[in-house]
């Protein structure tokens, strides 16, 4: 054997059969490979140690160094082929996992891997001259990747064995040199993971009636591998049903400050969880039987202790307390009482059996249990307190998309995805059922599916309904989407209908553990737009880009077609509002420059793509600083007295090319002269400042209180505005209004460059001298 270790094996070449019956006799009194008398090595030699190496689960590799042991001989240049057992070893990249640690000069080193037959080529030489003598120690360390079959777990130890062959070794002068090459085996020593959970109880603190945070017990487990370091914990994942709440861990010890009553209940089933520190892990339940004492038993039981804080007012009833006795003829009173786990018993009350809610609740996600202390007590004055947690949760609800993030889908394109969206408020919800209606005459109805995590969905459909049921096997429905509806639009969809609804049938039925059935709130409605296909700049939908599209463009930028005026609705401005109104523009060709919003920059946008030329991508112009639009906030008003309105722009560095705007007044308290006396579309009352070449007109609405504005070029190179009043308004008193001040807003403000893209601006409405100082806060238009 070798003197490096037991299992290494002495390759030697074949020899006659008289030498080796000789050699045989001597290997009996000389020792296996050959050593001079003070233990020096005769040959050099390259080895791989045998060694155990402990795996964990997720180890996924091994090293193995190869050691060079050079004697009493010079070597300059050593070869060798490493075989390697493919079933359970491979090298993954040959250039990154055999590293060499050659000493310095010319050194180098060279590996070769036959991956599909397990045999690595290493060559060492020195490429310098004078060429150096290789010393002891390991000279190459490859990283082997295991196999899937090797650390499975099926077998404790696995024996991954190296061999050599065609090991050669030569001197600094080149010539060859005796050596050897002594294969080892690597013993895999696979994690295996624990086996049994063990529980050994405390029969003193498993008693019944006790109270206080005590050890019921001490946990071990069954492990082959007997210096595993094991850690228990809780689990979620065994089967059935467990009674976790309540307990701890405490090292290898079950806590809980329960206060068990055998007659109610007689034990308790644990999912429980350990580890072994390598990857290893059992999760299995146990269970902990209470222990049986001579006592006049009571215990304290709540028939619900889940509260919709949205639908139940104060005073309503959210479960019923009952005690259980052996003595069957005892009446009980309960109530409220301090002590441990009395942390919201103001926000209850108990009447007779009845837990009511004492105060009024929101639902905060924040705090999702309330925790109260309750008394028991018997005719003959035995008491029982226990304590309870009320869980909180609000209505659950289902939606789909609608206004402000209306979707959009293109008729004849690509289909839309949309999520069906679902909030629990705390309700622990397993299952849902519900039905969705949609327009057949707009949409094409194609999937549903995407189901969330753990749940498993079906859908079918008839006639434009859509019937839905998710569910799962106990766990809880997260916010979010629960599934997706995909549509496609339909070049047919009419434009008034464009706006189609995805309405919900009926309220859902919502499920939660156990079969209990949760009341939701009333699901949202949602709402898709189906826009037709149509060339940008063809606003009117005739099927040419000509200058009607222009004036179509100008009416739908000022048609009113949503009276929404909240935060929460879509922009007026948006181009999907297009098809409805007065007037039905085209979505797509009303909102010539892609922006999605309708503007004057459309109207320029418009005009260059009628002239052949590109227009902005619906950008902001780039700009230093944003145009800025002034106008009064108020004006002092007389009876049948003139007042002007100027209405200012500062272009700042913009190149402005169009505008557009309303200015709202109150119809009551001031009105406008119509007369047109030149007849160019615009009331002799308003003077529009824009520059020669440029088209204007105003439209005025008195019973509204409304005056709308438009400049805009329309032949190119398009004029543009200069900074000053780009409008003076000679608005009049009403015949019988009382002198005073009345109010001046501005409201569709648009400004467009040159290249038809919107110009950011901000929209100032200033009060006058010698009325109060504020001055409205700005807002930037789209």
């Amino acid at each position: 054997m070798s003197i490096f270790h037991a299992s290494r094996t002495l390759r030697t070449a074949t020899i006659g059969f008289a030498f080796a019956l000789i050699l045989a006799g001597l290997m009996m009194i000389w020792p296996s490979s050959p050593v001079l008398a003070d233990g020096e090595l005769l040959t050099p030699n390259v080895a791989v140690i045998t060694d155990t190496v402990e795996l964990a689960s997720t180890t996924s590799f091994i090293q193995v160094p190869v050691t060079l042991t050079v004697g009493s001989a010079e070597v300059g240049s050593l070869a060798f082929a490493l075989s390697y057992d493919v079933s359970c070893l491979r090298i993954e990249n040959t250039a990154q996992d055999v590293v060499f640690a050659l000493p310095g000069g010319g050194f180098t080193g060279s590996a070769l891997n036959d991956s599909a037959n397990g045999v690595l080529r290493i060559s060492i030489w020195d490429a310098a001259t004078p060429i150096g003598a290789l010393g002891d120690g390991n000279i190459v360390t490859i990283t082997f990747t295991l196999e899937p079959s090797c650390r499975t777990g099926a077998q404790d130890v696995v024996d991954a064995l190296f061999t050599f062959a065609d090991e050669t070794f030569s001197n600094p002068n080149g010539q060859p040199i005796a050596g050897a090459a002594y294969g080892g085996v690597y013993h895999l020593d696979v994690n295996q993971f624990p086996t049994d959970i063990s529980f050994t109880r405390n029969d003193n603190n498993a008693k019944e009636n006790l109270s206080g945070m005590r050890s019921v017990g001490s946990l071990s487990t069954v492990d082959v591998d007997a210096n595993d370091v094991h850690t228990f914990s809780f689990d979620s994942t065994c089967a059935g049903s467990w009674d976790n709440q309540g307990f701890t861990i405490a090292g290898n010890l079950l806590m809980t400050d329960l206060l068990f009553d055998y007659e109610s209940k007689s034990s308790y089933t644990l999912c429980l969880k350990v580890t072994d520190g390598r990857g290893g892990f059992l999760s299995k339940t146990i269970t902990l039987l209470v222990v049986d004492v001579n006592e006049a038993p009571t215990a304290l039981l709540l028939s619900n202790n889940v509260v919709n804080v949205e639908t139940t007012p104060v005073g309503g009833v959210i479960g019923a307390f009952s005690a259980l006795d052996q003595d069957l003829s005892d009446s009980h009173t309960f109530a409220l009482v301090a002590g441990a786990g009395d942390d919201d018993n103001g926000s209850f009350t108990i009447d007779g059996d009845d837990l009511k809610l004492g105060a009024a609740l929101t639902y905060n996600p924040a705090k999702p249990v309330y925790k109260i202390r309750v008394q028991a007590q018997d005719a003959g004055g035995l008491t029982v307190v226990q304590q309870f947690n009320i869980h909180a949760i609000g209505s659950p609800q289902l939606a789909l998309p609608g206004e402000p993030n209306v979707p959009y889908v293109i008729a004849n394109s690509a289909p839309i995805t949309l999520p069906i969206l679902f909030t629990a408020k705390g309700a622990n919800i397993v299952s849902a059922s519900f039905t969705i209606t949609y327009n057949t005459d707009c949409l094409t109805y194609l999937d549903a599916g995407a189901w969330q995590n753990g749940f498993n969905g079906s859908a079918t459909e008839e006639d434009g309904v859509v019937t839905i049921s998710v569910n799962s096997a106990g766990r809880s429905l997260s916010d979010g989407a629960i599934g997706h509806l995909s549509f496609s639009g339909k070049s047919s969809c009419p434009a008034a209908g464009s706006w189609t609804s995805l309405n919900f049938t009926a309220p859902p039925v919502l499920m939660a553990l156990g079969g209990v059935s949760i009341t939701p709130a009333a699901p949202q409605n949602g709402r898709i737009v189906v826009v037709h296909n149509a060339t940008r700049g063809d606003c009117n939908a005739d099927g040419a880009l000509n200058a009607a599209d222009f004036t179509a463009t100008v009416i739908e930028i000022f048609d009113v077609e949503s009276t929404n005026t909240g935060p929460q609705y879509l922009d007026p401005a948006s181009w999907l509002w297009s098809p409805l109104g007065a007037y039905a523009g085209s979505a797509m060709g009303c909102d010539s420059n892609t922006d999605r919003y309708l503007n004057v920059s459309d109207v320029i946008c418009t005009a260059r793509r009628y002239f052949g030329l590109a227009c902005g991508a619906g950008v902001m112009a780039a700009a230093s600083s944003p145009a800025i639009v002034t106008a009064p906030a108020v004006v002092a008003v007389g009876a049948d007295q003139p007042v002007n309105v100027p209405i200012s722009l500062e272009t700042n560095g913009n190149s402005i090319a169009a505008l557009a705007l309303t200015v709202n007044f109150d119809p009551h308290r001031l009105t406008l002269d119509l007369t047109d006396a030149d007849e160019d579309d615009v009331p002799d009352a308003i003077v529009i400042n824009a520059p020669p070449g440029m088209w204007r007109t105003a439209i005025a609405d008195l019973a509204q209180g409304r005056i709308h504005i438009l400049a805009s070029g329309l032949a190119l190179p398009f004029p543009t505005f200069t900074d000053g009043d780009v409008a003076v308004i000679q608005l009049k008193g009403a015949a019988q209004v009382a002198s005073g001040l009345a109010s001046i807003t501005l409201s569709n403000v648009s400004l467009g460059g040159v290249e038809g893209e919107n110009v950011q601006t901000e929209v100032l409405l200033l009060e006058p001298e010698g009325s109060t100082s504020n001055i409205y806060l700005p807002f930037v238009t789209h």
